[in-house]
């Protein structure tokens, strides 16, 4: 259903103007932000979709890549760990009561798995056909294949009309319009098979495309004909009678990982979600920094909005003045902590550069334990010490979990 066929006083906008927003669902806030929808989908439910992927309290965590496709279940755990995160999403997302309990099997070459109940099945296979994108040669002379795959596949709406060039080596594909670029570069590779074993230990042409110079996608590049051309890597097909679904596959950590692409989350509506939750940080930030840090409780809510994210460990320093308000905070360490990395000159630079009277050490646990580890009961020790030396005091060490630790509430400062 279009948005313009739902009734106007339940439309997103005329329900915010009329209740105001605490009246409007998350899906409906993440709607009027991001405005469209795609071919099929308004804009409502295809952002109920992505929230029940991925749950409204991780999306600021996910990177561009991320918000392009999320985790749906690993291949080599069908059937064992994840049968019923399969069978779940056949019963709630594509409407098949039967799939409750229903049975899981997978045929002997591994490549296509089958759910039965009854006279109802369906089956998830290995679509190993290669998808024509476009000729490499064709460029920039015949642009209309370049320009539909990135419009199509990518969601890059602005491609239309741009500035499309070829470096002399014929190495190098730029797309430009305005202030927005992208790189396409040829490179050799070693490319094996499905399954990640080499293919006849042969090296393969592949071609890489970075967005901006930070995301990367890598597509098969084939000789016919004398030209080259640009095909998409594997996909795994859902057939289910007439309808056909594409998933995302890849290989990570030895397993097969298979990931449910979300349509219309392109670059741009990736970019105003990542901006959406950064604005909503520092706005919190901003009302937090004219408080003083008395507790803990404090510098576990301020800390949590500026550690980048909980995937690696962040080793940070909250400089405080005489009377405990916040001067600035820089992170001195980023990855495993441990005694020898963490040197006091890194802690104390910056707190005796901007004549801080105080600090606080801030760590996070990606396990999300913040029970203090051997190094970091070391760690604090000798900053304590130090602290004592220059007169700077080191007034708690904090470490970020699902929860906290203070150090100075259990009587270790």
């Amino acid at each position: 259903m279009k948005i313009k066929e739902i009734p106007a006083e339940n439309r997103p906008r005329e329900r915010l103007k009329k209740f105001g927003a605490s009246a409007l669902s998350d899906a409906e806030l993440l709607a009027i932000i991001l405005q469209n929808g795609v071919k099929g989908e308004n804009v409502v439910d295809m952002c109920n979709r992505l929230i029940s992927f991925y749950g409204i309290g991780n999306l600021s965590d996910l990177s561009f890549e991320e918000l392009h496709k999320v985790y749906f279940f690993s291949w080599d755990d069908v059937p064992g760990n994840d049968s019923g995160i399969l069978l779940k999403y056949m019963e709630d997302d594509l409407k098949m009561d039967w799939a409750k309990n229903a049975e899981i099997s997978k045929e002997d070459d591994g490549e296509t798995i089958i759910i039965k109940n009854g006279e109802n099945s369906f089956t998830f296979k290995f679509d190993k056909a290669k998808k024509y994108l476009f000729s490499w040669d064709d460029v920039p002379e015949n642009n209309i294949g370049l320009v539909k795959f990135l419009k199509d596949d990518l969601k890059i709406e602005w491609v239309e009309n741009a500035e499309i060039k070829k470096n002399d080596n014929n190495e190098t594909i730029t797309v430009a319009k305005g202030t927005n670029t992208i790189f396409l570069k040829l490179h050799l590779t070693s490319f094996g098979d499905f399954q990640g074993k080499p293919e006849n230990n042969k090296t393969k042409k592949m071609v890489s495309l970075e967005l901006n110079g930070v995301k990367k996608y890598k597509y098969l590049l084939k000789e016919e004909e004398g030209k080259l051309n640009i095909y998409a890597k594997k996909n795994v097909t859902l057939v289910t009678c007439d309808d056909t679904h594409k998933y995302i596959l890849k290989k990570e950590n030895g397993k097969i990982k298979v990931y449910h692409k979300i349509n219309g989350i392109g670059e741009a509506k990736a970019m105003q979600i990542k901006a959406l939750f950064e604005f909503n940080k520092r706005c919190n930030l901003a009302a937090k920094s004219l408080k003083k840090i008395k507790y803990a409780k404090e510098v576990f809510g301020y800390a949590s909005q500026k550690i980048p994210d909980n995937k690696k460990e962040y080793f940070m320093v909250i400089l405080l003045d005489s009377k405990n308000r916040i001067i600035a905070d820089k992170i001195v360490s980023i990855g495993i902590l441990n005694a020898s990395l963490i040197h006091p000159r890194e802690v104390f630079r910056d707190a005796i550069k901007d004549g801080a009277n105080a600090i606080v050490l801030v760590h996070n646990h990606p396990s999300d334990d913040p029970t203090p580890s051997t190094d970091d009961i070391k760690i604090t020790e000798t900053l304590v010490k130090t602290g004592e030396i220059i007169g700077i005091s080191v007034i708690d060490h904090v470490i970020i979990g699902d929860t906290y630790y203070s150090f100075k509430e259990n009587g270790k400062i």
